[in-house]
């Protein structure tokens, strides 16, 4: 049953929606493309790539969940995007981070086929033949990961090793810009209910509620959206291909927020396109 407060919440949502709409349209546009084309990347450019397509991919789905009833996966996307946001943004800062991002994949791989073979040694396995693939890969690729492991992040334990940077989130976002900051401090524990088991998130809630729970998510997924593509843009150096590539950005940020052709004309005008 509608009410005034439910309305108001969907009319916000759905303002959020064409936000995090435009913004992928742009993407679309001036960013997917060039990125699709590139030839030969570096290791750095290759993290950034490979990020960026995780970001536009959650991005992709959200647009794909139009009703309150969705609250819990538009939750975990959004948490999803605040992450990726916040890998792109050390890829920058961290030394040696495009190294340690590679390096760690491996490492991610080395415990997956660890925890199977492991298992495997006191339970009979039902839901695979056996683990005999991911006893081949410890055989074929342990030492040189442990080995790689210790020089690249020394005085760390493998078992310390749970984030490439060897951070944990909390100290990983303590290093970012103070908007990151206020969205962990304020909101990231909300989206985390999303994805956790228990009561928290959804008991007791009014209707209203679950539809401010989906304009929160896709408010914070717009701003990380616009936080990753602005990392890709310079990475890839767009900027420097076409000078006005960011103002773009914010034409498709702002321009859901019109209400008419002359408020577009005024809104390219004061961005200077």
């Amino acid at each position: 049953m509608s009410t005034p407060e439910v309305d108001q919440a969907i009319k916000e949502t759905e303002l959020w929606d064409a936000v995090l709409g435009s913004l992928y349209k742009f993407d679309e546009m001036e960013v997917l493309g060039v990125v699709s084309s590139a030839l030969s990347p570096t290791l750095p450019e290759e993290c950034f790539i490979s990020t960026y397509y995780r970001a536009r991919s959650n991005v992709g789905s959200l647009l794909g969940l139009k009703h309150p009833k969705h609250f819990q996966a538009i939750g975990m996307l959004a948490r999803s995007m605040f992450e990726l946001a916040v890998d792109m943004a050390l890829l920058e800062s961290v030394q040696g981070a495009p190294l340690k991002m590679r390096i760690f994949l491996d490492v991610e791989k080395l415990r997956a086929c660890r925890s199977a073979v492991d298992y495997e040694k006191t339970h009979p396995l039902k839901m695979l033949q056996s683990s005999q693939i991911q006893k081949d890969y410890i055989a074929n690729n342990e030492t040189r990961i442990l080995t790689l492991a210790a020089s690249t992040w020394p005085g760390k334990t493998f078992r310390e090793i749970t984030h490439w940077s060897a951070m944990k989130l909390p100290t990983r976002v303590k290093t970012l810009p103070t908007d990151v900051q206020e969205m962990y401090a304020c909101f990231y524990r909300q989206l985390s209910w999303a994805v956790h088991p228990g009561l928290q998130g959804s008991y007791g809630l009014k209707p209203e509620s679950f539809v401010r729970i989906c304009g929160t998510a896709l408010t914070l997924a717009a701003r990380n959206y616009e936080r990753a593509l602005t990392s890709v843009i310079h990475a890839l150096k767009l900027d420097r291909h076409d000078p006005l590539i960011l103002k773009k950005m914010q034409f498709a940020r702002y321009l859901p927020l019109t209400e008419s052709a002359d408020d577009e004309v005024v809104l390219r005008r004061d961005l200077g396109l």
